[in-house]
Protein backbone atom coordinates (compact mmCIF):
# COMPACT_ATOMS: atom_id res chain seq x y z
CA UNK A 1 0.00 0.00 0.00
CA UNK A 2 3.12 2.52 1.18
CA UNK A 3 4.39 1.92 -2.35
CA UNK A 4 1.48 2.03 -4.30
CA UNK A 5 0.84 6.21 -2.43
CA UNK A 6 4.71 6.52 -3.28
CA UNK A 7 3.76 6.02 -6.73
CA UNK A 8 1.37 8.16 -6.87
CA UNK A 9 3.46 11.04 -5.03
CA UNK A 10 5.78 10.52 -7.57
CA UNK A 11 3.66 10.89 -10.69
CA UNK A 12 2.69 14.34 -9.25
CA UNK A 13 5.88 15.24 -8.73
CA UNK A 14 7.17 14.41 -12.02
CA UNK A 15 3.81 16.38 -13.72
CA UNK A 16 4.41 19.33 -11.30
CA UNK A 17 8.50 19.04 -12.78
CA UNK A 18 7.94 17.64 -16.33
CA UNK A 19 10.18 14.99 -15.33
CA UNK A 20 9.83 12.10 -18.37
CA UNK A 21 7.92 9.31 -16.57
CA UNK A 22 8.84 6.14 -18.28
CA UNK A 23 8.46 2.85 -15.83
CA UNK A 24 11.85 2.20 -15.64
CA UNK A 25 12.89 5.85 -14.21
CA UNK A 26 9.87 5.62 -11.85
CA UNK A 27 11.03 2.00 -10.70
CA UNK A 28 14.27 3.21 -10.31
CA UNK A 29 13.00 5.84 -7.67
CA UNK A 30 10.84 3.56 -6.25
CA UNK A 31 13.36 1.03 -5.71
CA UNK A 32 15.84 3.42 -4.34
CA UNK A 33 13.14 4.29 -1.27
CA UNK A 34 12.29 0.65 -0.81
CA UNK A 35 16.55 -0.47 -0.37
CA UNK A 36 17.11 2.69 1.10
CA UNK A 37 14.93 3.18 3.97
CA UNK A 38 11.94 0.39 3.34
CA UNK A 39 9.60 3.78 2.27
CA UNK A 40 10.29 5.26 4.94
CA UNK A 41 10.65 3.03 7.92
CA UNK A 42 13.84 4.99 8.38
CA UNK A 43 13.84 8.82 7.83
CA UNK A 44 17.40 9.80 9.53
CA UNK A 45 20.05 7.38 9.25
CA UNK A 46 21.00 5.44 12.39
CA UNK A 47 24.79 6.86 13.39
CA UNK A 48 24.97 8.65 10.29
CA UNK A 49 24.20 11.65 7.91
CA UNK A 50 21.79 10.39 5.24
CA UNK A 51 18.41 11.60 5.29
CA UNK A 52 14.37 10.43 4.15
CA UNK A 53 12.71 7.85 2.56
CA UNK A 54 15.88 7.75 -0.05
CA UNK A 55 18.64 8.81 2.62
CA UNK A 56 20.26 11.32 0.99
CA UNK A 57 23.19 13.06 2.71
CA UNK A 58 23.08 16.80 3.41
CA UNK A 59 26.08 17.27 1.68
CA UNK A 60 25.20 15.26 -1.67
CA UNK A 61 22.00 17.84 -1.75
CA UNK A 62 24.45 20.79 -1.49
CA UNK A 63 26.01 19.52 -4.57
CA UNK A 64 23.48 18.56 -6.61
CA UNK A 65 22.33 22.24 -5.55
CA UNK A 66 25.72 24.00 -5.93
CA UNK A 67 26.80 21.86 -9.38
CA UNK A 68 23.92 21.14 -11.13
CA UNK A 69 20.79 22.81 -10.51
CA UNK A 70 22.27 26.48 -10.28
CA UNK A 71 23.05 25.92 -13.65
CA UNK A 72 19.84 24.83 -15.10
CA UNK A 73 17.23 27.61 -14.94
CA UNK A 74 13.86 25.28 -15.02
CA UNK A 75 15.81 23.29 -11.93
CA UNK A 76 16.26 26.20 -10.16
CA UNK A 77 12.79 27.93 -10.33
CA UNK A 78 11.63 24.23 -9.06
CA UNK A 79 14.68 24.29 -6.03
CA UNK A 80 12.80 27.35 -5.05
CA UNK A 81 9.01 26.15 -5.38
CA UNK A 82 9.36 22.74 -3.63
CA UNK A 83 12.15 23.67 -1.01
CA UNK A 84 10.43 24.84 2.79
CA UNK A 85 12.57 27.65 3.27
CA UNK A 86 11.57 27.93 6.80
CA UNK A 87 13.15 24.53 7.33
CA UNK A 88 16.77 23.93 6.76
CA UNK A 89 18.14 21.68 3.90
CA UNK A 90 18.46 18.39 6.75
CA UNK A 91 14.98 19.28 7.56
CA UNK A 92 13.66 19.32 3.99
CA UNK A 93 15.79 15.98 3.31
CA UNK A 94 13.80 13.97 6.43
CA UNK A 95 10.21 15.92 5.99
CA UNK A 96 9.26 17.53 2.64
CA UNK A 97 8.43 14.24 0.45
CA UNK A 98 8.16 16.26 -2.55
CA UNK A 99 11.43 17.59 -2.00
CA UNK A 100 12.73 14.39 -1.49
CA UNK A 101 11.11 13.00 -4.69
CA UNK A 102 12.09 15.81 -6.50
CA UNK A 103 16.31 15.47 -5.58
CA UNK A 104 16.22 12.19 -5.83
CA UNK A 105 15.31 12.51 -9.49
CA UNK A 106 17.87 15.14 -10.12
CA UNK A 107 20.56 12.94 -8.62
CA UNK A 108 19.96 10.39 -11.03
CA UNK A 109 19.65 12.90 -13.82
CA UNK A 110 23.03 13.97 -13.79
CA UNK A 111 24.00 10.58 -14.83
CA UNK A 112 24.85 10.37 -18.34
CA UNK A 113 24.35 6.42 -18.72
CA UNK A 114 20.50 5.61 -19.33
CA UNK A 115 18.40 4.18 -16.23
CA UNK A 116 18.18 0.90 -17.64
CA UNK A 117 14.91 -1.33 -18.32
CA UNK A 118 15.10 -4.78 -16.59
CA UNK A 119 14.53 -4.58 -12.97
CA UNK A 120 18.13 -6.48 -12.00
CA UNK A 121 20.23 -3.77 -14.39
CA UNK A 122 18.52 -1.10 -12.75
CA UNK A 123 19.41 -2.61 -9.17
CA UNK A 124 22.93 -2.46 -10.63
CA UNK A 125 22.28 1.36 -11.92
CA UNK A 126 21.47 2.06 -8.49
CA UNK A 127 24.68 0.02 -6.78
CA UNK A 128 26.69 1.56 -9.16
CA UNK A 129 25.60 5.44 -8.86
CA UNK A 130 23.82 5.90 -5.55
CA UNK A 131 25.11 3.19 -3.04
CA UNK A 132 28.49 2.84 -4.99
CA UNK A 133 30.93 -0.05 -4.10
CA UNK A 134 31.73 1.74 -0.85
CA UNK A 135 28.19 1.03 -0.02
CA UNK A 136 26.43 -1.56 2.17
CA UNK A 137 23.78 -2.05 0.04
CA UNK A 138 23.56 -4.86 -2.60
CA UNK A 139 21.87 -5.15 -5.98
CA UNK A 140 20.01 -8.64 -4.49
CA UNK A 141 18.74 -6.04 -1.40
CA UNK A 142 17.50 -3.59 -3.84
CA UNK A 143 15.81 -6.20 -6.09
CA UNK A 144 14.29 -8.14 -2.64
CA UNK A 145 13.29 -5.02 -1.08
CA UNK A 146 11.35 -3.55 -3.97
CA UNK A 147 10.07 -7.11 -4.42
CA UNK A 148 8.79 -7.04 -1.27
CA UNK A 149 7.17 -3.69 -0.57
CA UNK A 150 6.37 -2.55 -4.04
CA UNK A 151 2.87 -5.17 -4.14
Amino acid sequence: MIVKQLRSAIDDIFTLCNFQKSENVIDLIVGTACVESECGKYIKQINGPACGIFQIEPNTAKDIQNNYIKYRENLKELHNLLYIKKLTLEQNLMYNLAYQIFICRVFYLRIKEPVPNDIKDIANYWKKYYNTYLGKGTVEAFINKKEKLDV
